[in-house]
Protein backbone atom coordinates (compact mmCIF):
# COMPACT_ATOMS: atom_id res chain seq x y z
CA UNK A 1 0.00 0.00 0.00
CA UNK A 2 2.99 2.34 0.72
CA UNK A 3 4.49 2.14 -2.86
CA UNK A 4 1.15 2.71 -4.26
CA UNK A 5 0.52 5.40 -2.06
CA UNK A 6 3.87 7.09 -2.96
CA UNK A 7 3.20 6.74 -6.82
CA UNK A 8 0.11 8.69 -6.52
CA UNK A 9 1.69 11.57 -4.38
CA UNK A 10 4.30 11.38 -6.59
CA UNK A 11 2.26 12.26 -9.88
CA UNK A 12 0.44 14.64 -8.62
CA UNK A 13 2.80 16.83 -7.35
CA UNK A 14 4.79 16.21 -10.77
CA UNK A 15 1.23 16.28 -13.34
CA UNK A 16 -1.22 18.53 -14.26
CA UNK A 17 -3.36 16.01 -13.86
CA UNK A 18 -3.07 12.21 -12.48
CA UNK A 19 -4.95 9.47 -13.48
CA UNK A 20 -4.24 6.12 -10.94
CA UNK A 21 -6.02 2.73 -11.24
CA UNK A 22 -4.52 0.65 -8.52
CA UNK A 23 -5.12 -1.69 -5.78
CA UNK A 24 -5.92 0.72 -2.92
CA UNK A 25 -6.14 4.10 -4.95
CA UNK A 26 -8.02 4.96 -7.54
CA UNK A 27 -8.32 9.00 -8.99
CA UNK A 28 -9.17 10.02 -12.21
CA UNK A 29 -8.17 13.26 -13.61
CA UNK A 30 -7.24 14.25 -9.89
CA UNK A 31 -5.53 17.55 -9.56
CA UNK A 32 -3.49 18.90 -6.72
CA UNK A 33 -2.27 22.70 -6.41
CA UNK A 34 -0.02 24.37 -5.69
CA UNK A 35 3.08 21.82 -6.70
CA UNK A 36 5.53 21.93 -4.52
CA UNK A 37 8.72 24.23 -4.87
CA UNK A 38 11.23 21.68 -4.54
CA UNK A 39 12.14 19.90 -7.51
CA UNK A 40 11.90 17.34 -8.24
CA UNK A 41 9.88 16.94 -5.47
CA UNK A 42 10.05 17.41 -1.38
CA UNK A 43 12.18 14.71 -0.02
CA UNK A 44 9.95 11.65 1.30
CA UNK A 45 10.59 10.74 4.85
CA UNK A 46 8.98 7.04 5.66
CA UNK A 47 9.63 5.97 9.12
CA UNK A 48 8.50 2.06 10.69
CA UNK A 49 9.84 -1.29 10.48
CA UNK A 50 9.71 -4.28 9.41
CA UNK A 51 10.69 -6.48 5.89
CA UNK A 52 8.34 -4.73 3.88
CA UNK A 53 10.08 -0.67 4.69
CA UNK A 54 13.48 -2.15 4.62
CA UNK A 55 13.21 -3.95 0.72
CA UNK A 56 10.61 -1.02 -0.37
CA UNK A 57 12.23 2.05 1.04
CA UNK A 58 15.34 2.60 -1.76
CA UNK A 59 12.05 2.18 -4.29
CA UNK A 60 9.67 4.32 -2.83
CA UNK A 61 11.34 7.00 -0.61
CA UNK A 62 14.19 9.33 -0.51
CA UNK A 63 14.92 8.54 3.35
CA UNK A 64 13.86 6.05 6.05
CA UNK A 65 14.05 5.50 9.49
CA UNK A 66 13.87 2.11 10.59
CA UNK A 67 12.92 1.57 14.05
CA UNK A 68 15.69 -0.83 14.98
CA UNK A 69 18.77 1.19 12.75
CA UNK A 70 21.94 0.69 14.49
CA UNK A 71 25.46 2.76 13.99
CA UNK A 72 25.95 5.00 10.61
CA UNK A 73 22.50 4.58 9.44
CA UNK A 74 21.05 5.50 12.80
CA UNK A 75 24.04 8.71 13.02
CA UNK A 76 22.76 9.82 9.46
CA UNK A 77 19.37 10.00 10.49
CA UNK A 78 19.35 11.52 13.46
CA UNK A 79 21.68 14.37 11.66
CA UNK A 80 19.02 14.67 9.10
CA UNK A 81 16.30 15.21 11.97
CA UNK A 82 18.50 17.78 13.13
CA UNK A 83 18.46 19.77 10.40
CA UNK A 84 15.06 19.54 9.78
CA UNK A 85 14.20 20.65 12.88
CA UNK A 86 16.92 23.53 13.07
CA UNK A 87 15.21 24.70 10.15
CA UNK A 88 11.79 24.92 11.06
CA UNK A 89 12.21 26.50 14.01
CA UNK A 90 14.58 29.19 11.86
CA UNK A 91 11.07 29.53 9.80
CA UNK A 92 9.14 29.80 12.71
CA UNK A 93 11.09 32.56 14.44
CA UNK A 94 11.68 34.48 10.78
CA UNK A 95 7.30 34.22 10.29
CA UNK A 96 6.96 35.68 13.87
CA UNK A 97 9.25 38.44 13.52
CA UNK A 98 7.74 39.42 10.46
CA UNK A 99 4.54 39.63 12.23
CA UNK A 100 3.10 36.66 10.55
CA UNK A 101 4.57 37.63 7.06
CA UNK A 102 6.14 34.65 5.18
CA UNK A 103 10.10 34.26 5.35
CA UNK A 104 11.16 34.78 1.72
CA UNK A 105 14.55 34.60 2.32
CA UNK A 106 14.44 31.36 3.98
CA UNK A 107 16.59 28.86 2.12
CA UNK A 108 15.12 25.71 0.32
CA UNK A 109 14.73 22.66 2.55
CA UNK A 110 16.69 19.79 0.73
Amino acid sequence: MLDEALTVIRSLWANERTTFNGEFYKLKDAILWPKPIQKPHPPIIVGGGGKGLLRDRGQTCGLSQPNSGRGEERTYFARQRETFRRRSLQRKVKFRARGGEAATDAAPMR
